[in-house]
């Protein structure tokens, strides 16, 4: 018998329109009611629904079913239903959500509770085995069409996991296999039949054949020691059609009564990784050449170039003092003005020679930053004096930092807001500081770690213009002119360096006559 003809009855109309017409509610009712006794697993769905809301999901379902059984199109509407779950098309229910419990036990409901109104419709013996018949039709009908439709979604998405793995492992160029010992089987993806560029498995020696010569005892050796451990991982290089790959092996061993039957793995082709990999060792060679040379340069300047600096610096004022009544006051002024010069051009040296030789050192120290800052205020106490600036700290914490470099950066900081004071205000500088969590600090680049330490330096002085911000930290950036303010051009560069070799960053912000801060956010272990 067809499903057709199964699901084509004489009796369960009449039942149908006698449960309908007289006792929905409670047929309802009962088939809720079944669905918590047996745990019905698509309950979860409606979850977040009260007691009602669910009755009144379950009395329409109920209604529907029984309306279906009346007008006897029972294949009709299970074709229409069974294709909207099959095409994600039900209002409620998605075609993941379906368990095949979910099926047996719906059905089961189902049968029970038409089953149970048969002796209240009908006291006719044969009419009653005719509806235990055709009730036990329908369900049977229901369950296999239902459970089809099941076993095709899963077997689609089945091949769309496995489509995508495949098209995963072509993406990642990662091939994987299984290698049974006992059987002497492989069976090998189609990226890894790619990458060993062959069109069927390969046994292990015709493998071994393509392994560079010098490779060969590693992967033999390795193998051996995986039959005993467990795992596998190994890297060589592959000869095939006139081409040298390197290939990154990784396999665990399954065992059967502590014998190694199984192997299960991935093969990758990370050839281009070690050509940039090689690239980069190359760049780094280069780079450590490139640094010994400013080095070199360093101290070619701070030994060749400031010597004849000091000579003309002591020459003219040799000169000036020993000859300052026979020169004019033009060559009086000539003379100034070189010993000017020279003395910008060794403050400039100086500071390239800062700048250059800032470089991370090899471990940080746990020091005390207000210890740091009162060796800075005692260096600069003239200059603090002169122009009568106060300095407020707030007892800085302990850090892990380089200590000469994160003082150069306080004096820096410090010197530069003392500078860019107003006239007719004698300088205020607040140096405070604020612990901070991974979360405060996501939208910078800064290194990872568990906390930041985070220093504000502010002060009362010129300040400088919004869009100035960033540029302020270049190379020899200037905004002001050498006769307006003094300088090299380089100390917040310096700073900007310090604050990078730490891993952190510094940001400057302000207002054209209203001061500016700096903030320095260095992680912290």
């Amino acid at each position: 018998m067809s499903a057709q003809d199964m699901l084509k009855f004489k009796h369960l109309p009449g039942l149908g329109r006698f449960i309908l017409e007289n006792h929905l509610d409670e047929f309802s009712r009962e088939q809720l009611d079944w669905c918590y006794e047996f745990s019905l697993p698509l309950l979860r769905l409606f979850s977040n629904l009260n007691n009602e809301q669910v009755f009144e999901i379950t009395k329409k379902s109920s209604t529907d079913l029984l309306l279906v059984l009346i007008s006897n199109k029972a294949k009709e509407h299970l074709d229409e239903a069974l294709a909207k779950w099959a095409n994600n098309k039900h209002e409620m229910i998605g075609r993941f959500d379906v368990v095949a419990e979910d099926i047996t036990l719906l059905n089961h409901i189902r049968q029970k509770g038409l089953k149970k109104w048969i002796l209240k419709y009908t006291a006719n013996p044969e009419e009653i085995i005719a509806l235990n018949n055709e009730i036990d039709d329908y369900t049977f009908a229901n369950n296999t069409l239902s459970t089809n439709t099941y076993i095709n979604i899963l077997t689609e998405r089945l091949e769309r996991k496995s489509n995508q793995l495949l098209e995963a492992q072509g993406i990642a160029q990662v091939g994987s296999f299984e290698w049974n010992f006992v059987e002497t089987s492989r069976d090998n993806s189609p990226e890894m039949r790619k990458i060993f560029e062959t069109e069927k498995p390969q046994s292990y020696e015709e493998m071994l054949e393509h392994v560079h010569p010098e490779d060969k005892e590693k992967v033999i050796k390795t193998l051996q020691q995986s039959l005993v451990n467990g795992s596998y991982s190994c890297e060589f290089r592959y000869l095939v059609n006139n081409k040298e790959k390197v290939l990154w092996t990784k396999a665990v061993i399954h065992y059967e009564d502590e014998k190694p039957v199984l192997m299960t793995g991935t093969v990758q082709d990370i050839t281009e990784r070690k050509k940039t990999e090689q690239s980069l060792l190359q760049k780094t060679i280069e780079l450590e050449v490139s640094n010994s040379n400013l080095e070199k340069f360093a101290y070619v300047a701070s030994h060749d170039l400031q010597e004849p600096l000091r000579k003309i610096l002591m020459h003219t004022d040799l000169l000036i003092n020993s000859e300052k009544e026979r020169l004019s006051e033009r060559g009086k002024g000539l003379l100034e003005k070189i010993l000017s010069s020279t003395s910008k051009m060794k403050r400039l040296i100086k500071d390239i020679l800062t700048y250059s030789t800032i470089n991370p050192e090899q471990k940080k120290e746990k020091v005390n930053l207000e210890e740091l800052l009162r060796e800075v205020k005692t260096e600069l106490e003239y200059l603090i004096v002169q122009k009568a600036a106060v300095i407020h700290s707030e007892n800085l914490p302990a850090a892990s930092v380089f200590p000469s470099q994160i003082k150069q950066l306080f004096q820096n900081l410090i010197s530069n807001s003392i500078k860019f004071s107003k006239k007719d205000q004698p300088p205020v500088i607040n140096i405070t500081h604020t612990i901070l969590d991974p979360k405060k600090v996501a939208d910078k680049k800064i290194a990872p770690a568990f906390t930041y330490l985070q220093i504000c330096i502010t002060d009362n002085g010129i300040g400088f213009k919004k869009n100035h911000s960033h540029e302020i930290f270049s190379l020899f950036k200037r905004l002001h002119t050498q006769k307006e303010f003094e300088g090299s051009g380089l100390g917040l560069a310096i700073c900007k360096k310090v604050a990078e070799n730490h891993g952190g960053t510094i940001e400057a912000s302000g207002e054209f006559g209203e001061g500016a801060t700096f903030t320095i956010i260095l992680p912290q272990p």
